[in-house]
């Protein structure tokens, strides 16, 4: 207890002295006049949960239209963010899932307004922020990642809007960008892990024939599994084993270390014109050179361990795709 009670206290202060940075950081937006949707951790902790020492949160995610990027990360560097230091982590972004193809513009018309750090922000609406919290573990950290805090925010979330909540836009919305598959996987173990309150209704609308039980088998052995001994690799870099064409994986290889000048400028302190971009395009390609290399390296000597994890990758991407497809065999 006295243990759980220390990681309490740590947790409620670190989400205290985060939030004094986000409202520094908030600022110059608002005096900019440039619009904004706080994601996840900031929402969550702001609005969902009553008590700063339930839920801890590693950095601060914050949502543009494309043509405000330039302008949000400029607002945000001159407060002196963007950089990896311990005051506050604020990764900027202009999508919800950078490979899905989700219509923005009706993100950003439900977005509500809400007053969070004393700054009048705007969040996803409460349909919207439970569809981003599906797809952002299922489909960009493959349940590998805060998978149990993942369930206990999207159950909370439901609390928190007993009575207002629209089920009918989350399987709209879903079956519209054609993410209902892993929304209803996520969904399904919500409820089947921590008690979420989705309706029995919801979830039979939601489940695509195409759904096997072995899914949601490796969605959990995904959320309790470790191994200390696979490599820190993008989700993105095994997209390449997943084509056995050497041709591909190189065109797949150069795309991953070239990235869009909006997506360099989201990973490094710069705004998507700065002259500074193409330092860091060097400086990226050196990172992932001496983060790749190894790997690539223990694959062409055939190591055991290496080969078994891209059969492992490959058939976690064959879930993914699944994840991710639109699914004409409804009920």
């Amino acid at each position: 207890m006295q243990k759980l009670y220390s990681v309490y206290i740590n947790c409620a202060a670190r989400n205290v002295k985060m939030e004094c940075e986000l409202q520094n950081a908030l600022q110059g937006l608002v005096k900019s006049n440039t619009p904004f949707i706080l994601l996840k951790g900031a929402h969550l902790n702001g609005i969902v949960y009553s008590d700063p020492g339930l839920r801890s949160m590693e950095d601060v995610d914050i949502l543009f239209r494309k043509e405000d990027l330039k302008r949000g990360q400029e607002c945000l560097l001159k407060a002196g963010y963007l950089n990896a230091d311990e005051r506050l982590v604020v990764d900027v972004h202009w999508y919800l899932e950078q490979y899905l193809d989700l219509d923005m513009n009706r993100i950003w018309d439900m977005a509500r307004p809400v007053v969070i750090a004393g700054v009048h922000a705007l969040v996803l609406s409460p349909e919207h922020l439970i569809v981003h919290l599906c797809m952002h573990l299922s489909f960009h950290h493959q349940f590998r990642f805060a998978g149990l805090r993942t369930f206990c925010d999207i159950r909370e979330t439901i609390k928190r809007y007993p009575s207002g909540f629209n089920w009918k836009e989350v399987i709209d919305y879903s079956e519209e960008c054609s993410i209902r598959n892993g929304v209803y996987l996520t969904l399904f173990l919500a409820k089947t892990l921590t008690g979420a309150m989705v309706p029995e209704d919801v979830l039979e609308n939601l489940k695509p024939v195409s759904f096997r039980e072995e899914y949601g088998e490796w969605a959990i052995d995904q959320i309790f599994h470790k191994n200390e001994n696979e490599p820190s690799l993008s989700p993105y870099f095994w997209q390449i084993w997943k084509t056995d064409s050497w041709i591909t994986k190189g065109i797949l290889f150069l795309k991953l270390m070239i990235p869009t000048r909006e997506f360099l400028s989201q990973k490094y302190p710069s705004s998507i014109h700065s002259g500074m971009n193409l330092l860091y395009y060097v400086v990226r390609m050196k990172d992932h050179l001496k983060r790749y290399t190894g790997f690539f390296w223990r694959v062409m000597i055939r190591e055991d361990a290496a080969l078994c994890l891209i059969r492992e990758k490959k058939y976690a991407f064959h879930i993914m795709e699944w994840i991710s497809a639109a699914d004409n065999r409804l009920p």
